[in-house]
């Protein structure tokens, strides 16, 4: 570019520095305006950073202190759509928290499932449940799902990845829970009574109702005894196999820890008949796994009785320690039993005496 001299049409080369620029401004050549300034430095400067126009681009507007940010068009339109989604999720977790009523209801159609094995499936024990009822019920089974799972000790935190990776703790229990919601009250009822008892695999399913519709809740004391000095991995086929020279067992209620699952070392057993509790106190050494049980009736508690821990207080620390302690000794040694059960050493073993039974039986035989 070129600039016209003050003095003449000479072409003045124009500035392409700022030390040019201020070479220029301390030459007498550059013009003075009436307040002293000098307008060839200003002239230049605006050449130079603004090109032949000599126009200055005007400053970007910056928002005051506490102004609230300008978003542009896309950042605004994603906010948004974050904000409905949040609304959406925050009105989902509303809608399911039911009211006290609607928990009444749905307590009242829901069907429990007791003693179910653990590698049973919703589909399996929906088409078990369908085939025991048969036409006395062609409702629907609107959901199903499982509780009480014995879960290994590394997903304790993450029960339900472990549910549904089906990582379980075979030593602790060998069944589970499951609940079933029905049309109706009714339809509780009818399939309860068709459920109750049925023979699943080596299990017998228990089926009852739900919270104030629980026949099984509360056993009838005089129907029923109760079981101490379990061991840790008791199941209830072994307990009524003890019982069955006594009576019919009806139901077996073991109770077991919330978390692990493990058996807490006694349980309940409810016969068919009264007469059969008097028989089940008269049994001679009963044992499961090596260990002698205690069989005592039940006795009814009065309110001070029910208000009073039974062995030592749960919610205590150092009550909670010595049981922890207990459980782990006792979960260790089950499991050291289990994997010698299944050991080749153990199986050879069998094999052999097996094999000397044979050769005596042969023998024996042969002299005949």
């Amino acid at each position: 570019e070129a600039m016209l001299s003050s003095k003449g049409n000479k072409p003045e080369q124009a500035a392409v520095s700022v030390s040019q620029v201020l070479a220029k401004a301390g030459s007498s050549d550059s013009p003075a305006t009436s307040d002293g300034t000098n307008a060839g430095l200003f002239d230049s400067f605006s050449r130079l950073f603004a090109g032949q126009s000599g126009a200055v681009p005007a400053a970007k507007p910056q928002p005051a202190l506490g102004a609230p940010e300008q978003l542009s068009t896309r950042t605004r339109k994603r906010v948004e759509a974050n904000k409905a989604k949040i609304a959406e999720v925050e009105h989902a977790v509303e809608k399911k928290q039911d009211t006290p009523e609607e928990k009444r209801e749905k307590e009242a159609c829901t069907l429990f499932v007791g003693n179910i094995p653990l590698k049973w499936t919703k589909k399996h024990l929906k088409a078990v449940i369908k085939g025991a009822v048969g036409d006395s019920y062609t409702g629907k089974y609107k959901q199903i799902w499982f509780r009480s799972e014995p879960l290994a000790v590394g997903y304790q935190q993450n029960r339900r990845l472990g549910a549904i990776q089906q990582q379980y703790d075979n030593v602790a229990s060998h069944s589970k829970n499951g609940y079933i919601l029905l049309d109706s009250q009714e339809a509780v009822r009818t399939v309860s009574k068709a459920a109750h008892g049925l023979q699943a695999d080596s299990h017998v399913l228990r089926a009852d109702g739900v919270g104030e519709h629980s026949t099984l809740q509360n056993f009838d004391r005089k129907r029923s005894v109760f079981i101490g000095n379990l061991p840790y991995g008791v199941t209830e086929t072994q307990i009524r196999k003890v019982l069955r020279p006594a009576g019919t067992v009806d139901a077996v209620r073991i109770v077991r820890d919330k978390k692990t699952q493990e058996s807490k070392g006694f349980a309940f057993a409810r016969f068919e008949k009264r007469s059969s509790v008097k028989e089940a106190l008269q049994l001679w050494n009963p044992h499961i796994q090596g260990r002698v049980l205690r069989i005592f009736k039940v006795q009814e508690q009065t309110a001070d009785q029910a208000k009073t821990p039974v062995g030592f207080d749960e919610e205590h620390p150092a009550a909670k320690r010595v049981w922890q302690r207990a459980q782990r000794k006792a979960r260790v040694s089950a499991h050291k039993m289990a994997s010698a059960r299944t050991s080749p050493m153990l199986a050879g073993i069998k094999a052999k005496k097996q094999k000397v039974e044979k050769q005596k039986l042969r023998k024996k035989k042969g002299e005949r």
